[in-house]
C-alpha cells in the first residue's frame, strides 16, 4: 500500500487498484507550490471527477460556457474544514 505521506507526488487514483468505477474529488486550486504537475485522475478505469472550485471567484471570471466536468461544486473543501485533502 503507498501513503500520500510517504510520497506526497502519488495521487489517489495511483492507490486504487481495483478494475471497477469510483469518484475521485479534486479541489482546485491546490497548489500551494506553485509547481506543475501532469494531471493523472481516473487513469485506466472509468470513473466520477467531483471538481471543487471553492477558490474560483465568479463576480471576476465569470463561466461563460459548459465546462467538460462530471460534477462541479464550489464549496465542499472550505464549508467543512478539507480544504487542499482529497476524500475516497
Amino acid at each position: 500500500m503507498h501513503s500520500l505521506l510517504q510520497n506526497p507526488l502519488i495521487v489517489p487514483s495511483m492507490l486504487y487498484d481495483k478494475d471497477e468505477p469510483y469518484i475521485e474529488v479534486v479541489t482546485f486550486p491546490n497548489n500551494p507550490t506553485e509547481t506543475l504537475r501532469v494531471l493523472v485522475v481516473n487513469s485506466g478505469v472509468e470513473g466520477k471527477i467531483i471538481y471543487d472550485l471553492a477558490y474560483y471567484w465568479p463576480q471576476y471570471t465569470p463561466i461563460t460556457y459548459q465546462l467538460g466536468h462530471d460534477v462541479v461544486v464550489f464549496t465542499f473543501s472550505k464549508c467543512t474544514g478539507h480544504a487542499g485533502s482529497r476524500i475516497g
